[in-house]
């Protein structure tokens, strides 16, 4: 179709269409969505999508598959039946302040595989509490208190490291709302998780709502069996969003922060208990020098490492220099997460606010890290408490 005549503001937008202008205005539920369309259309010639987001029901369409339905009243469908009024008015919310409700439609059709209606409309209640927020997928995120060893409080037998996935068959797990504690794997609110973390730590957990199993009645609904669940992560002890949770970490290039065993062993490292700078162990007597010496990383270019690395004794070829120099820079940066974790306070003072996130988050696993209050020195003493849990 012609591109219509439009006007575009960060207050309002206005498309003539059919000779009518549409006015627009922003915190209307169609302002953001007509925007990202305009724009889209200026770049791909389809200018349908600015049509059709016209209406509340129309840009709300923008996000929906073929299984969802919106009419003129508002009212949203899934499959022909009518989704319930606190799903829609979290996607009304959501929509009106220009944020995709997308990830509440995928939170809805995973629930819509759950065999029990009970459970379904427990787990409303549940997600009424502040602070659990879902992800883009439609799982969601939750906290559970854990012993200081990432067991879990009553048999001590479930591990709880980050990245863990504990299974369960459903018919294990108590279906019984009136039972407060029983049979099953149990996940909650941040206030209920806090009661279980004294003397041990909390994690964050991403559960299916596929998966939830029973929503008890005490607690004011703030905690629930489930039959599976994954463990993603520490908790950074500033609560999650509510709506959706979004981790603000940049990308882990080429396992830079990934703080594996076998990195370390290439170096040929050991940590003593004051931090002390790495030493790379005594190299063979020189005959030329007549001892022995030992050399600190801290104190070692990449390039002079590399040399080493050929020989003791001599500088190699340049070609072979090159390639040594650029496969000792390689190295020391796949050692990126073992260099932090020998940093005691001082030395992780002068390190880069973005580094100590990366850090805190992709290799200690702390969610939320981006988001701690207190700046560096808050971030840090996180660091160093979770360090010491490991």
């Amino acid at each position: 179709m012609t591109a219509p005549a439009y006007t575009l503001t960060n207050e309002s937008v206005t498309v003539i269409h059919e000779g009518r202008p549409h006015t627009i205005q922003k915190g209307m539920t169609q302002f953001h969505v007509l925007r990202e369309a305009i724009m889209s259309a200026i770049q791909t010639d389809n200018w349908h999508p600015v049509i059709e987001s016209l209406t509340v029901a129309g840009s709300l369409m923008q996000y929906l598959g073929d299984r969802w339905s919106v009419d003129s009243s508002r009212t949203i469908k899934f499959e022909g039946n009518p989704v319930p009024q606190s799903i829609v008015d979290r996607i009304w919310r959501m929509a009106n302040v220009g944020e995709s409700p997308q990830p509440l439609f995928r939170f809805y059709e995973r629930l819509s595989k759950n065999p029990s209606r009970r459970s379904v409309t427990q787990l409303f209640d549940f997600l009424k509490h502040s602070n659990i927020p879902l992800e883009e997928d439609g799982k969601f995120l939750a906290y559970k208190g854990v012993r200081e060893d990432f067991k879990d409080k009553y048999t001590g037998t479930v591990d709880n490291h980050p990245g863990a996935v504990n299974k369960m068959d459903r018919n294990l797990v108590s279906d019984d709302p009136n039972e407060t504690c029983h049979y099953g794997y149990h996940v909650g609110a941040v206030g209920y998780a806090g009661t279980f973390a004294p003397g041990g730590q909390m994690v964050i957990c991403r559960v299916d709502p596929e998966h939830v199993v029973c929503v008890p009645y005490d607690y004011s609904h703030q905690k629930m069996r489930v039959c599976e669940y994954e463990v993603i992560g520490m908790y950074s002890g500033t609560p999650m969003a509510s709506d959706v949770h979004k981790e603000e970490l940049v990308a882990d290039e080429e396992g830079e922060w990934n703080d594996k065993d076998d990195d370390e062993s290439v170096l040929e490292d050991e940590v003593d208990e004051n931090d002390e700078p790495i030493k790379l162990g005594a190299k063979p007597a020189d005959p030329s020098h007549g001892s022995a010496s030992e050399v600190k990383f801290d104190d070692v270019e990449p390039d002079r490492l590399a040399a080493q690395a050929v020989s003791p004794y001599s500088v190699p070829e340049p070609d072979l220099r090159n390639n040594a120099v650029k496969a000792a820079s390689e190295l020391v940066k796949a050692n990126k997460a073992a260099q932090f974790r020998r940093m005691d306070a001082k030395k992780l003072m002068n390190q880069s606010i973005g580094d100590l996130r990366s850090y805190a988050g992709h290799t200690l696993k702390i969610i939320g890290a981006s988001k701690i209050p207190g700046g560096k020195a808050a971030l840090i003493s996180k660091i160093l408490k979770v360090r010491r849990k490991k």
